[in-house]
């Protein structure tokens, strides 16, 4: 297992749920139930052990990690070699939506995740060849205590974005590798957002990607205290390859569905 490294950089911020559609819309709307066999997803057992801390070290993006570790996660799954983006692509995405500037540290005020997912749709996922992007074709947000939705969201975008508010303890320290949810905690003003590549039905197993590392993990008791928004995103990339188009849908079906339920109150 890689050393933790010294400097943890944190970056989302106002943790809510984006205005994404619900899935709970969707499903009412297409009169779907959610596949009770899927019991256990397990992304992460192929990924190497270190991933790059996509510049989340130095800055507050992680929000940009996230989705960047999630083009890791699918170009691995999907065409059996993990291509990585350079520190430099994720922290210019960064920029270019936030405004951030290296020389200017009153500009690093991280991400909004709802902002975030915005700026990717209506612009693309930048990667380091010049003008090539990822499209984002649409995000759905789910309800963390449903874990039952989560498992068959994640099952169709290979993998979750989730956003937590951590505890005060951690948000103090938060190497500790399996956050746990303690009695006597409080949470903090730090939010934190990370891609979930594992995950159980019972909520029993949890684990996620993080400043470089597969290795995280969280317990039940953390997700039901601290976690407040659970995005799937759904990648042209991924559809196209897996032809695992959500709900049997054609990917120009999809967007249509995904703008007609966007920018309304979050049930």
């Amino acid at each position: 297992m890689p050393d933790t490294p010294s400097v943890l950089r944190f970056g989302l911020i106002r943790p809510r749920p984006t205005p994404n559609p619900h899935f709970s819309v969707l499903k009412q709307s297409l009169r779907l139930e959610p596949n009770p066999a899927i019991q256990v997803i397990d992304y992460l057992v192929d990924l190497p052990d270190s991933l790059g801390m996509m510049g989340n070290d130095t800055c507050g993006n992680c929000f940009w990690a996230a989705q960047y570790h999630g083009d890791q996660l699918r170009t691995l799954l999907v065409g059996g070699q993990m291509l990585t983006q350079p520190a430099a692509t994720v922290q210019q995405a960064y920029a270019q939506a936030t405004g951030w500037s290296p020389g200017d540290p009153g500009s690093d005020r991280g991400t909004d995740a709802g902002e975030g997912f915005a700026w990717i749709q209506a612009n693309g996922l930048p990667l380091a060849r010049y003008g090539q992007t990822v499209k984002l074709l649409g995000a759905v947000e789910v309800d963390p205590e449903k874990p039952q939705d989560c498992l068959v969201v994640m099952d169709y975008c290979g993998g979750l974005c989730i956003g937590v508010t951590l505890p005060k303890r951690l948000a103090a320290d938060p190497s500790p590798k399996v956050w746990d949810w303690l009695d006597g905690d409080e949470l903090g003003d730090e939010g934190h957002e990370v891609l979930v590549g594992k995950l159980s039905a019972d909520l029993s197993q949890i684990g996620f990607v993080s400043w470089g590392s597969k290795d995280w993990t969280m317990t039940r008791r953390f997700w039901e205290h601290c976690v407040v928004q659970v995005t799937g995103a759904f990648y042209a990339d991924w559809l196209g390859a897996t032809g695992r188009t959500p709900f049997g849908m054609d990917a120009a079906r999809l967007e249509a569905m995904m703008q007609a339920h966007s920018g309304g109150r979050i049930p």
